[in-house]
């Protein structure tokens, strides 16, 4: 079984722009948004956007040529 690391830190928090406030979290504060997604482990991150932009590979992306 695959360890679901919950409790830790994004490993992209600090190139992400949502992380550093940079960015509006729709419905939530800042500091909730972090707490639900960053903070949260495999489980937060599964559920976060920014972090599938940084996980999938340029040349995997849409819009790539």
């Amino acid at each position: 079984m695959a360890e679901r690391k919950l409790g830790q830190r994004c490993p992209h928090a600090n190139q992400c722009p949502v992380f550093a406030g940079k960015h509006k979290t729709p419905g939530l504060p800042l500091f909730l948004y972090r707490n639900v997604f960053c903070h949260r482990g495999q489980k937060g991150w599964d559920n976060c956007q920014q972090y599938k932009e940084f996980e999938i590979p340029e040349n995997q992306k849409p819009n790539s040529v």
